[in-house]
């Protein structure tokens, strides 16, 4: 689905005619924080569906500043959540050595549990480190949701067949500011969320299961 298929879903769940208690500007919001929670539901099951990963070049500091590189409004790529880091042979081979450990805080890096933490904008080594790393991470959605026009073709990501829960989602986003509970729509988003975790953990391919959380930060 694209985004004109997913806002028409969504005007179809909700069957408000009234622009002017529910404008343009508003269901575009609503359709953004549900496509929000939807890859935040999609991350926590396999974050590797939306991750990219930027190499980085350290030159023996314990602090590495991601403002304007991953973060902050200079960034030309937004991370949303760091999700591992790796140590690699060189920024042109790009072949990982190791998979550094990961800390919670920089109170557990410090007493030695863990190989970095990410604080504030900054990625906090253990140690003064030096060498090539790949920071693998989930970015910023960059969907438009005022493209829904009819000859518009925006594109979302290619979960295709989960696409009618972020219409549920912004959906029940609506039922809130509405202060009218909708059990239909309830249950039908949690079949949804529930097809959605047999979908990325066995439908979409079978080595799915595998996948390991504990990389997570």
């Amino acid at each position: 689905m694209n985004v004109t298929e997913v806002y028409t879903l969504f005007g179809a769940l909700i069957d408000e005619t009234d622009d002017t208690f529910l404008t343009v500007a508003d269901r575009e919001a609503y359709l953004k924080t549900g496509y929000q929670e939807f890859r935040d539901h999609v991350n926590s099951i396999d974050p590797d569906i939306y991750l990219k990963y930027k190499l980085l070049a350290v030159g023996g500091v314990r602090e590495l500043d991601l403002n304007g590189v991953l973060l902050g409004p200079a960034a030309v790529t937004q991370m949303d959540r760091l999700v591992r880091v790796a140590a690699i042979d060189s920024i042109a081979n790009n072949k990982v050595s190791v998979y550094l450990q990961p800390a919670s805080t920089t109170s557990q890096l410090f007493e030695g549990d863990g190989d970095y933490c990410l604080s504030g904008d900054k990625l906090v080594f253990g140690v003064e480190y030096s060498g090539d790393i790949r920071v693998e991470y989930v970015e910023t959605p960059t969907v438009d949701w005022t493209l829904h026009g009819a000859a518009d073709n925006e594109f979302i990501d290619n979960l295709n067949a989960q696409h009618p829960m972020i219409a549920l989602l912004a959906a029940q986003y609506y039922a809130i500011r509405d202060n009218a509970p909708n059990m239909v729509l309830d249950h039908q988003l949690v079949r949804k969320r529930s097809e959605l975790e047999s979908w990325l953990t066995v439908g979409r391919h079978t080595s799915a299961a595998q996948f390991v959380n504990s990389w997570r930060v």
